[in-house]
């Protein structure tokens, strides 16, 4: 039995505690990945760069930009405030210093100016940076006239005041207080990354203030989160932005290439103070990376992984709490899978938008029906998983791949993402027409059985040609085959670890066959005597024929849905229905539903895969509809949820081949000879 793909209500709870991701879910989410079938940087301490100032200066009235924490639209100036006869010492010059920066706000000579209005007040007070804004919707920008490297880390300590929705940040990159980026945050915990240029005259300049990104969840507590800390990363057009020590999301943006820093407040409703204290920058490459920030899910490929002319393998690296990805596609691309995971295999990943290159919404967590995440003709995958989250592009003809930038946004619960990758396979013979191409894919099948027939050379060579056999006779009905399939022995120590193992030790399993077969291009199959599956209600573990994800991850060593995995036991030594199971199993790897499932009412996405609905098959009123009840409707295709044992008659759609066959396991066998 297979038991449906559900992707579990997202209920989010605010968390009065440091920033840890923001959010928490009320109830427990199982892992949503698998289809299982039954019998069928602290900063090092530096030199610091110490400012002498010679001259006086006196504050002029000028306009500055409100943003607002909840618009995206360009901000109104104001310039209300009088300036009053205070003056406070500033350089003479700008002069350029290389880092390590250090400012830890003990006196004025460390480069902000101190300045005196009406309805403003910037100052030293206690080794800090001090903004007494005395009017709402008002923002303060002060710089530092400093010019620093391109590629460095900055960081600073934050204090808010009485109101949690003032915001505090980092402007950086600035050219000069026109045009710059901001990072801010607010006593919530929510976060924003703004671009502001001028596009008007000096004097008289016009402000473009555009919301780059902003966190996907909403704190809208009326007490604080404790955010003491932010940082922004940069490198080239590349950034990353962390609060508290936690990668928060990465951007990849070039409207500017290189500037100064400043720090930012400003208030929504209400006059605030805030302080800023120990700000520091360094060199990008001496910056440290927290460890949960930073993962590796498939390597940078080297020159010799890409001797297979037709996939591009991008390793995305870490994206943070929230992220927004773009895949960009190719007019011959036929298929894409995108990965993500973080340290924690308990930490939830959630898609929230997949957006088109046409611009249709595939789907939106706010709007979209839980159908469309469970059963979408665009993608495959969940809408929700936990530790590790993989989406496959497309499922059906109906809504075959587009060339131009998929847009994909995601967030966890927990801890950040620390890697992503995207595996993309493309039609490199345009000239020839793709269906009519052979495909094969190759199968490495790793023994964990301890049945001792397997340790004679005369059976294992029967098992192998048996399950060859059982895999073309499938295959071959779409112009598909078996290519290679490798056998591979295991210690009797991983025997006695995973021979009889359940869905609690899934992910080290695949791991520990990745780290035994390899990560090629290949489907991993861990060949055990018994699998079992936790069934509420049974309130028992059960034994299963087959596991997989839906879909799976290839080339990854780390990877906890990198493999399917074949109960031996289950299948009564005949090797023929192991291959028809690795053909099942497989395809869910795939990407691939059942035709019908157990309920009688879920179906696959597919016009040509015959149905068994409950109201007419299932003639012993069990609830369920079997694979005997189904003879003249479902059950003899290849994908139906419970296996009949007649592999002889198993039958594979046009459109079910259609998807599978553009799969980067898949390789137009021509390639390979």
């Amino acid at each position: 039995m297979i038991n449906n793909l559900l992707c579990f209500p997202v209920i989010l709870l605010l968390l009065s505690s440091p920033l840890a991701g923001c959010v928490t879910l009320q109830s427990s989410v199982a892992n949503q990945l698998m289809s299982r079938d039954n019998t069928e940087q602290v900063l090092t301490a530096q030199d610091t760069v110490t400012l002498s100032t010679t001259s006086t200066y006196t504050p002029t009235a000028t306009s500055t930009y409100t943003p607002s924490p909840t618009s995206t639209n360009t901000p109104t100036a104001t310039s209300t405030y009088t300036p009053s006869p205070t003056s406070t010492n500033t350089p003479t010059s700008e002069p350029r210093f290389l880092v390590p920066f250090r400012d830890d706000f003990s006196d004025q000579v460390s480069g902000l100016i101190e300045e005196d209005y009406t309805n403003l007040v910037t100052e030293y007070v206690d080794s800090s940076f001090r903004m007494n804004i005395m009017e709402a919707h008002f923002t303060q920008l002060s710089e530092y006239k400093l010019h620093f490297p391109k590629d460095v880390s900055v960081t600073v300590d934050l204090s808010f005041g009485e109101h949690p929705n003032t915001w505090m940040g980092i402007a950086y990159r600035m050219h000069n207080e026109d045009n710059y980026y901001l990072f801010a945050v607010d006593g919530q915990a929510n976060y924003k990354i703004f671009s502001v240029t001028s596009d008007g005259p000096d004097s008289n300049p016009s402000y473009n203030v555009d919301t780059m990104f902003t966190s996907y969840v909403p704190q809208l507590a009326d007490e604080y989160f404790s955010i003491n800390n932010i940082r922004v990363d940069m490198q080239g057009n590349h950034f990353q932005f962390f609060a508290n020590n936690i990668l928060l999301t990465s951007l990849e943006t070039d409207i500017l290439s290189q500037g100064g820093v400043g720090l930012v407040g400003w208030t929504t409703d209400n006059a605030d103070i805030i302080k800023f204290s120990d700000l520091e920058v360094i060199d990008y490459n001496k910056r440290v990376v927290p460890n949960e920030a930073s993962c590796i899910l498939v390597q940078k490929p080297k020159d010799t992984m890409l001797s297979d002319t037709d996939l591009r393998i991008n390793p995305l690296g870490p994206l943070g709490i929230d992220s927004n990805i773009r895949m960009s596609v190719k007019p011959n691309d036929l298929s894409v899978i995108f990965s993500a995971r973080t340290l924690d295999p308990d930490n939830l990943i959630v898609m929230s938008r997949l957006i088109a290159p046409n611009g249709t919404i595939i789907y939106d967590i706010n709007s979209s029906l839980e159908d469309e995440c469970t059963n979408n003709a665009h993608y495959s995958g969940s809408c929700g998983a936990e530790g590790e989250i993989n989406i496959q592009l497309p499922s059906s003809p109906k809504f075959p791949l587009l060339s131009g930038d998929y847009e994909l946004e995601l967030y966890s619960m927990g801890q950040p993402i620390c890697d992503a990758a995207t595996i993309i396979r493309a039609d490199v013979s345009p000239n020839t027409l793709f269906t009519d191409e052979p495909q094969a894919i190759d199968i490495n099948v790793w023994i964990l059985s301890t049945a001792e027939s397997l340790t004679i050379a005369g059976e294992r060579n029967q098992m192998q040609k048996e399950i060859r056999e059982s895999i073309d006779g499938l295959l071959e009905q779409q112009n598909m085959r078996l290519g290679k399939l490798n056998l591979f022995d295991s210690s009797p120590t991983d025997k006695a670890v995973f021979a009889q193992t359940d869905e609690t030790s899934l992910s080290t399993l695949c791991q520990a066959t990745a780290a035994n077969t390899g990560t090629s291009r290949a489907l991993n199959v861990a060949l055990i005597d018994v699998f079992q599956e936790y069934y509420e209600n049974e309130e028992d573990y059960l034994p299963v024929l087959g596991i997989s994800p839906i879909p799976g991850m290839l080339f990854s060593p780390e990877s906890q849905s990198s493999c399917v995995v074949i109960s031996l036991e289950e299948h009564y030594g005949d090797y023929r229905y192991v291959g028809a199971t690795i053909v099942h199993e497989g395809s869910h790897f795939m990407g691939l539903t059942h035709t019908t499932e157990a309920d009688g009412s879920s179906f696959d996405i597919f016009d040509d895969t015959p149905e068994c609905p409950l109201n007419i098959y299932d003639l012993d009123v069990s609830g369920e509809v079997e694979d005997h009840e189904c003879l003249k409707a479902d059950s003899s295709n290849y994908m139906f949820w419970q296996d009949s044992g007649n592999i002889d008659n198993y039958t594979i759609s046009q459109q079910q081949a259609w998807a599978i066959r553009r799969h980067p396991l898949f390789y137009t066998q021509h390639l390979n000879q």
